[in-house]
Parts: structure tokens; C-alpha cells; sequence
């Protein structure tokens, strides 16, 4: 039996007036989705096809597949279908990136063909990062605007707005739940705050300096920040005291990251480093010297094996966690790296960067032979994050 399987998007929260600390004002009334979803049928999620145009016939074929009254609701559905083909999203096996930059969007862009599937408009100021849910039905952006912002990635419609940071928000996350999000902002606070009704919950703070990015632990009881006083704190998530401190750069760290097993981080930092550390006793494990200037990011490979790192002297390099040696790197001439993350199979790479010319682009590598696969072009400023989807990337 073929089966068609149609992607559902959460619908628009509500929310009342919240405040906390007399430092966060209240999210506004979340704005109501304009478009609906196709009607339900038993069949969920929606695999991609090539030519749109089909889809209405595929969709009658199915119906002689299925009982009478299932046949019949799926029937009804013909017409409504073709009216909704321009809004049908990928699913997760379709592989998706999705970008965000200082032209004030993020853009979602299909990472076979490098087409540009939907921008996403509503922020005031510069994004500055963009990340999936983990069903890729939302996308959670970051902005100058001081907030963030959640999206309907099938619709781009905007779900729900938190706002009440004082300044620049410069990352935001979603918890293994997805039930809390996290954010770092430029007003010396990371902020928690609850997904499904947007309320602030309360704030971990950096004295007198930037956090440059927020994670949750894999179990989902600390919270690590990295910050501009140039260490990267651990939290305790229920009470907001603080763990320990990891101190070692010379240089305000910015970003700071848990490995998968939640027994090290690891770090980035304008000191030209990247650093490996012990979350048990915060001691430095390894140091990984090579760029020439700052490490914008830094991460793990999904077996830990390995670290990517990204700078803006126009290289992403590839290390070996078990000895610290540099495997590879990606060079882009002239340009400014600002990001840089393995796919989920590790086998790509995907970089974040902006180059003298005003190209502002991702792009796709090859993570064993180092070949530039791809660019996607279509932003009009620096693109300063780029991400995958969860699906496996056809070579």
C-alpha cells in the first residue's frame, strides 16, 4: 500500500500579560496562523516528491487503497491539497538548512538542489542564529531586536514572540523537551523561558559582560553559558545557582558546548583557541591552537571523535579529540567564517560566512576530502549561522 504523508503544524499560542523581576516584560498576544493545515487523515507526514503536480493524482490512487468512509474524507480533500501545494513542507527526509543573517531574516533552503524554500520576516534587527525543533515543524531564531521568536517552518508564520531582554539576543535553544527555551543576550543574562506559553521563568547571570550562547545539558539539569569575561559557566537548571567555572581563555569565549556523553565541553574563543575541559573538576583536558584568529565556534562530532571549529581568518578546521592534531581545513578565501557544524551522519559540513565582495553564503563541504558540494546564495548581508535538518544528506 503507498501511503502520502502530510506535515501538521502546531497552532498559535496564546498568552496573557507576565512579568518577572521587573527586568522582562510581557510577550504579546502571539499573532493567529493566516493558513491552515490540510485535514487530518490517518496518514501523518508527507515524504517530498520532485514534481508537486503529482500529488493530486497520488492522492486519488491512495484513496482505492482505503476503506469507504476513509476513501471518501481523503476525496474531499483533492481540492484543498492543490490549493496548499505552494505551502507543503519537506519532511525530515528531505534534508533542509536553515540560515540566519544580519539582513534581518532566516531562510530555510533545500540542501540537494541549494533552492531557497522560504524566508522568514518579522525581526527589526540583525538575526543572529536559527535552529530546528527536532520534528523540523519550528524553527526558534535569535535577534538583535532583543528577542526571539518561534516560527511554523511549513508556513513561516510567526507563533510566538519572547520578548523581554534588555538587548542584543544572540542565541536561543530549545531543551531536549522542547518544553523551555534558552536564550544569551548582550544584557549580561541567559534567560529560561517556557515554550508552550512563552513566560519568562528566570535569568542566569554574567556580571557586566555579553553571553555569547546558552545550551542545555543532555539530561536537561545544568545550563552552560559562554561568555565575554572570558570563561563559560555551568548552572544548576532548577535553582539558577552557579556549578563551576571554567577559566583558562585569555579571550571572551563564544560559544561553549557539552559533548554528547555530558562529560566535557568544549570551548571557542577570540584568544585563537578552541579548549576541551572536564565538567567534573573544570580542568582543561586539551588545547587546540592552529587558527590566527578568533575561533567563532566550536563543536563536536556526533562520536566525539572529533571537533570542528570555525574563524573568522576564513578557515573551518577539522581535530582529533583524542590527540588534538588538525585532520583538515576548509578554506574559503577571503572570507569570514562565523559558524561551522557536521551534518547529523558526519560526512558534511556546513559553514557560516560572508566574504569581501558582499557574498554572503553557506556552504556545504565534504567533511573527508575538504571539497567546497555547494553554496547557498540569497542573503543580502552576513550570514552569521547555518544549520542542518536531522536528515541524512544523499551524496
Amino acid at each position: 500500500m503507498f501511503a502520502i504523508l502530510f506535515t501538521f503544524s502546531l497552532t498559535c499560542l496564546g498568552g496573557g500579560r507576565r512579568k518577572c523581576s521587573g527586568c522582562f516584560r510581557a510577550p504579546p498576544q502571539a499573532p493567529q496562523e493566516q493558513s491552515q493545515p490540510l485535514p487530518m487523515s490517518p496518514l501523518k507526514k508527507f515524504s517530498s516528491f520532485g514534481n508537486y503536480a503529482e500529488i493530486p493524482g497520488l492522492l486519488m490512487k491512495t484513496a482505492d487503497f482505503l476503506p469507504p468512509e476513509e476513501s471518501l474524507r481523503l476525496k474531499r480533500t483533492n481540492t484543498s491539497a492543490q490549493s496548499h501545494l505552494q505551502t507543503l513542507s519537506f519532511s525530515l527526509s528531505s534534508p533542509m538548512i536553515l540560515t540566519a543573517s544580519d539582513d534581518n531574516t532566516a531562510k530555510l533552503w533545500n540542501t540537494e538542489t541549494g533552492e531557497l524554500i522560504r524566508s522568514f520576516h518579522g525581526h527589526g534587527n540583525r538575526v543572529r542564529s536559527a535552529v530546528f525543533s527536532k520534528d523540523g515543524n519550528r524553527i526558534l531564531t535569535a535577534s538583535e531586536d532583543y528577542t526571539a521568536k518561534l516560527w511554523n517552518a511549513n508556513t513561516g508564520n510567526l507563533i510566538c514572540s519572547f520578548q523581554g531582554h534588555k538587548s542584543h539576543v544572540i542565541s536561543a535553544v530549545f531543551s531536549k523537551d522542547e518544553d523551555r527555551i534558552l536564550t544569551a543576550s548582550s544584557d549580561h543574562t541567559a534567560g529560561l523561558w517556557n515554550a508552550k506559553t512563552g513566560e519568562f521563568i528566570h535569568s542566569f547571570y554574567h556580571l557586566n559582560r555579553w553571553v555569547r550562547s546558552a545550551v542545555f545539558s543532555k539530561d536537561g539539569d545544568r545550563i552552560l553559558t559562554a561568555s565575554d569575561d572570558n570563561t563559560a559557566n555551568l548552572w544548576n537548571f532548577e535553582t539558577g545557582k552557579l556549578i563551576r567555572s571554567f577559566q583558562g581563555h585569555s579571550g571572551c569565549v563564544n560559544s561553549a558546548v557539552f559533548s554528547r556523553d555530558g562529560d566535557r565541553i568544549l570551548t571557542a574563543s577570540s584568544d585563537q583557541t578552541a579548549k576541551l575541559w572536564s565538567v567534573e573538576t573544570g580542568e582543561c583536558i586539551r588545547s587546540f591552537q592552529g587558527h590566527n584568529s578568533w575561533v567563532m565556534s566550536a563543536v563536536f562530532s556526533k562520536d566525539g571523535n572529533r571537533i570542528l571549529t570555525a574563524s573568522d581568518e576564513s578557515t573551518a578546521k577539522l581535530w582529533s579529540v583524542e590527540t588534538g592534531e588538525l585532520i583538515r581545513s576548509f578554506q574559503c578565501d577571503n572570507c569570514l567564517m562565523h559558524s561551522a557544524v557536521f551534518s547529523e551522519d558526519g560526512n558534511h559540513i556546513l559553514t557560516a560566512s560572508s566574504d569581501h565582495t558582499q557574498c554572503y553564503t553557506a556552504k556545504l563541504w565534504n567533511a573527508d576530502t575538504g571539497e567546497l558540494i555547494r553554496s547557498f546564495r540569497g542573503h543580502h548581508d552576513l550570514v552569521n549561522s547555518a544549520v542542518f535538518s536531522s536528515a541524512i544528506i544523499k551524496n
